[in-house]
């Protein structure tokens, strides 16, 4: 077994890095969906800046657009309404 970035490769939940990696991004990628939902709800400059930290990180960790970023917030706003 091997442990990368804090999980193991163990060919029971996680067969290769790349399985961790896309793991990871979707969690990062529901962490700002999420975000984008409480300031929805709660408004507030502390959830407007979580959630311009995490754009930031997903758009250069990731390569996710602005345009797609913007979408995933605009649907959070939609579910959030």
């Amino acid at each position: 077994m091997t442990k990368y970035r804090g999980y193991y490769i163990d060919k029971v939940v996680f067969n290769s890095k790349s399985d961790i990696d896309e793991f990871i991004k979707n969690k990062d990628i529901e962490a700002y969906k999420t975000a984008c939902k409480l300031f929805s709800f709660f408004g507030g400059l502390e959830y407007s800046i979580h959630c311009d930290e995490l754009a930031q990180k997903l758009n250069k960790t990731y390569g996710i657009s602005w345009e797609e970023l913007e979408e995933m917030e605009i649907e959070a706003y939609k579910v959030g309404a």
